[in-house]
């Protein structure tokens, strides 16, 4: 059992393929939606409501994009609040950058659009949305989650948007629906990877498994930071000592 974080967001990558279906709900920039499928060479689906973001994602061959925002609420538009930092922005006011714009998007729900791309079977669906995953999540009926492999969830309850409460409440919804979870990040909720055992026929010590990955993975991590960080010093260091000093006695 293999799970790796892009960008953030834990996917088990066991079994992805270039057969694979991704949807990516609220893809920003696309950093994991084109990380995914550069690695995979899936068919990956990008749901961006940004339009100045959509058009980025539509020239690059690599996904399909759509120019949406997927909601729980009747279909039909929205105000959109753009933020200086393009990943706060949400239908929800931001609290966490400031606003510079807001526009109309489309809004739809997650069973029209899965109708509109034709999608039978989702593979990984992540879920990005600012603040309404909660809502969308605690929305979804069988005749949706029965569709799903593997959910890669940001919950934002630490930025103030929901409350751990309500984090717990739809955990334990999706779990009701077959679903295991895995907590990526270690002191909130914004890396929580849902996995339905029976749909990727998991072996019975899964569980055991995925935890023994979140350690390796967050070991890593660590180390990573801590190389990055010494050997950036490093750098710096050469690079603050005059090039007559850097030479030694040759020019003493």
């Amino acid at each position: 059992m293999r799970i790796e974080r892009f960008y953030g967001h834990s996917v088990m990558i066991d079994g992805l393929n270039a057969s694979s279906t991704i949807l990516d709900l609220g893809s920003c920039n696309g950093n994991f939606a084109l990380a995914v499928a550069n690695r995979f060479h899936c068919k990956t689906f990008c749901v961006e409501p940004n339009p100045r973001l959509y058009q980025m994602l539509a020239s690059n061959p690599a996904v399909s994009a759509f120019n949406l925002a997927v909601t729980s609420r009747t279909p039909g538009s929205a105000r959109f609040y753009v933020t200086e930092s393009p990943e706060c922005s949400s239908l929800i006011p931001p609290t966490t950058s400031k606003t510079i714009g807001e526009i109309e998007c489309q809004t739809v729900t997650l069973e029209s659009l899965l109708t509109t791309i034709a999608i039978k079977q989702v593979d990984v669906l992540k879920v990005d949305i600012e603040g309404l995953e909660i809502e969308l999540l605690a929305s979804l009926d069988a005749h949706i989650l029965d569709r799903v492999n593997q959910l890669t969830v940001e919950f934002h309850e630490s930025m103030g948007m929901g409350t751990t409460k309500q984090v717990l409440e739809v955990l334990s919804y999706l779990k009701g629906y077959g679903f295991g979870i895995v907590r990526g990040s270690f002191f909130d909720y914004s890396d929580v990877l849902f996995l339905h055992a029976e749909r990727l026929e998991l072996p019975p010590n899964w569980r055991w498994l995925a935890t023994a990955e979140k350690f390796r993975n967050g070991i890593s991590r660590r180390l990573g930071r801590i190389s990055r960080k010494r050997f950036g010093g490093l750098r710096m260091s050469i690079k603050d000592v005059p090039l007559r000093q850097r030479s030694g006695s040759v020019h003493e």
